[in-house]
């Protein structure tokens, strides 16, 4: 998680920390119980009160109401261990807000990279990723320029051009996340297949060839979309050389991203990023990281056919 993700928590958890205490007819009660809840949620999301077991917050999380009444004994108590949580939350947003700075804006785009164990690693993650953008967003007018890599975390952020090429990445990792997911159900399915093939190579050969047959055919109708989603505006070329020349470019994009994602990287916007970007970005938790080379067929191209000296480049 990004240091400005957690600082943003702290501080809605800060804003949301509000409530009343009274009293009547014998019992005490407390008043704001759904905006408490709304703090601790906060809280929990960035795993600051995971060791805090108390029957209280469990109420409070479970509950609709918006008051609750208790005897003298029990309020007290009560109010003691929230009197704890405001101490813990004013004095983390006093630190936090002093010590990082909200730089990000709606072209800001923020990349988590899968888990590295060389500086190897991390030239190979980043520059692979580099590549994969680098493959189309010329063709859509937009750039990329590398912004700060996140204070001691695993974060490289980049800045684009606009809020179209914010749209552009989102759709791209939506397509390639939805890729992801249909690879590796065809991944499960052929090893079981392969499984019964027992010892017959023949077979196994066939089966290969078989899988990558659909995963091209899929990563081309994922490109194809993407053209028509996000290139049909009359100022990109529509002659049938120009169009299919593209959907390469995207294609082999898309295949980059599909292995990106498989080996854990994650692609995140700002929260001023618009609101149909946002909804865009997958639930990365939905899949668990995959090496790789078990991601993708052995077949080394996307199935479309690019101009072999702009390919050539690109490598």
């Amino acid at each position: 998680m990004r240091l400005i993700d957690i600082k943003r928590s702290i501080n809605l958890a800060k804003e949301s920390f509000k409530y009343k205490i009274g009293s009547g007819d014998g019992c005490y009660h407390i008043e704001g119980i759904q905006q408490i809840k709304v703090s601790l949620s906060e809280l929990y999301k960035i795993d600051l009160l995971e060791e805090i077991k108390d029957p209280f917050i469990e109420t409070i999380q479970s509950t609709d109401l918006d008051k609750l009444i208790t005897n003298s004994s029990e309020h007290n108590r009560r109010l003691l261990l929230l009197d704890k949580i405001k101490y813990l939350i004013d004095n983390l947003a006093m630190w936090i807000n002093g010590y990082v700075k909200d730089d990000d804006t709606e072209t800001t785009v923020g990349i988590k990279l899968p888990q590295m164990n060389t500086l190897n690693d991390l030239t190979r993650y980043t520059t692979w990723m580099q590549k994969s953008l680098e493959q189309i967003l010329p063709q859509y007018g937009g750039f990329v320029k590398f912004k700060k890599l996140e204070h001691g975390s695993d974060w490289v952020m980049i800045e684009v051009d606009r809020i179209e090429t914010v749209l552009l990445i989102a759709g791209l990792v939506k397509s390639a996340h939805e890729l992801l997911k249909t690879f590796l159900m065809y991944k499960e399915t052929f090893l079981r297949m392969e499984g019964m093939a027992l010892d017959n190579e023949g077979k196994k050969l066939e089966l290969e060839r078989s899988r990558e047959s659909l995963e091209k055919e899929d990563i081309r109708i994922k490109a194809e979309s993407v053209n028509v989603d996000f290139f049909s505006d009359s100022k990109y070329n529509k002659s049938i050389d120009s169009e299919n020349e593209r959907i390469g470019y995207i294609a082999k994009s898309l295949k980059d991203l599909v292995n990106l994602l498989g080996a854990g990287l994650e692609v995140h916007l700002s929260i001023s990023a618009p609101r149909e970007a946002q909804d865009s970005i997958p639930e990365y938790k939905t899949l668990k990281p995959t090496h790789i080379a078990g991601i993708l067929s052995k077949n080394d191209d996307s199935g479309v056919d690019v101009n072999p000296e702009k390919e050539e480049d690109s490598e």
